[in-house]
């Protein structure tokens, strides 16, 4: 592509792109593809983590509002 002045770049861009198949719709990318397995296991040892975080921090709130009150 040559340079092309900001006043019709639109244009000229819109003519680099192919026409889409307005009769199809889009499909979910949910519906076609399964998450990996290497993917799905560091999603579970992320969540892992986080409610191990979360158990924690919540044992130290109980541990500072009793060092609080008391």
């Amino acid at each position: 592509m040559d340079n092309i002045s900001s006043g019709n770049f639109g244009d000229k861009f819109a003519s680099q792109l192919t026409p889409v198949d307005s009769d199809k719709q889009p499909v979910p990318v949910t519906d076609t593809r399964e998450i990996p397995d290497y993917y799905q296991q560091h999603i579970d040892h992320l969540n892992k983590t986080i409610s191990e975080l979360k158990t924690v921090s919540e044992k130290e709130n109980k541990r500072y509002e009793e060092l609080s009150v008391g």
